[in-house]
C-alpha cells in the first residue's frame, strides 16, 4: 500500500470535504455542519505555523483553539482533538463569549473561531484581535475582507473558504502553499 504524506492527505480532506457540503450559511447549525466545519477547522490548523514573535522568544507546547458562542462546535472539537496533536503539540479547546473576545484572549489561543450559533455582528471582535498573533476563523459572509485570518462561506451549496493573506503575514503565521492553492486569497 502506498503511503500519503500527512500534509497531502489532509489537503485532499479538506479539498473533498469543498464539493459535499449540503448546508445553506445559517446560525445554530446542525449537528452534521459542526462536525464538518470542526473538520475543516482543524484541517486548516494543521497547516498552519506560529512563528515566533522574536527570535529569543520559543514556540509554544499547546495549541489551544478558542470558540466563541458556540458549544455544539467546541464539543465537536474537543471530540476530535482528545488524543490528538496538531504539529506536534497538545491541544485544548476553551469556549467563551464574542463580546469578551479581544487580543489579550486572542494571545491566550493560537486559534480563535468566532462562528456564533446566533446572529452576532463579527466585524467588533476582529477589530480587537488584530495584533493576537492568532488565526480568527469565521463563518460568514465578506469576514476575510474585515479581519478574519480564514473565513468560511458557502458558495453553489458547497463549503468554500477564503484567506486573508495580509492578515495572516500581519499575525507573524505562515500558512501551507497547498493550503493557499486551495482557498480563495484576498490580499
Amino acid at each position: 500500500m502506498t503511503k500519503v504524506p500527512l500534509k497531502a492527505g489532509l489537503i485532499a480532506l479538506l479539498f473533498l470535504f469543498s464539493f459535499v457540503w449540503a448546508g445553506e450559511q445559517t446560525t445554530n447549525y446542525s449537528a452534521t455542519e459542526n462536525k464538518l466545519l470542526a473538520a475543516f477547522i482543524l484541517n486548516v490548523a494543521k497547516l498552519t505555523e506560529w512563528n515566533p514573535a522574536s527570535s529569543s522568544q520559543a514556540i509554544k507546547p499547546k495549541i489551544r483553539l478558542l470558540v466563541a458562542d458556540n458549544d455544539a462546535l467546541a464539543s465537536e472539537l474537543r471530540q476530535l482533538t482528545q488524543g490528538k496533536k496538531i504539529t506536534n503539540h497538545e491541544t485544548e479547546v476553551q469556549t467563551g463569549e464574542l463580546t469578551a473576545i479581544d487580543s489579550k484572549s486572542g494571545e491566550q489561543a493560537e486559534v480563535v473561531i468566532l462562528i456564533p450559533d446566533s446572529s452576532q455582528n463579527l466585524k467588533p471582535a476582529l477589530k480587537k484581535l488584530k495584533g493576537c498573533r492568532c488565526l480568527a476563523v469565521t463563518y460568514e459572509g465578506g469576514m476575510a475582507l474585515h479581519g478574519a485570518s480564514v473565513n468560511f462561506f458557502t458558495e453553489d451549496s458547497r463549503l468554500r473558504f477564503e484567506i486573508n493573506v495580509s492578515r495572516v503575514k500581519e499575525e507573524n503565521l505562515e500558512l501551507s502553499s497547498q493550503l493557499l492553492k486551495l482557498g480563495k486569497r484576498i490580499e
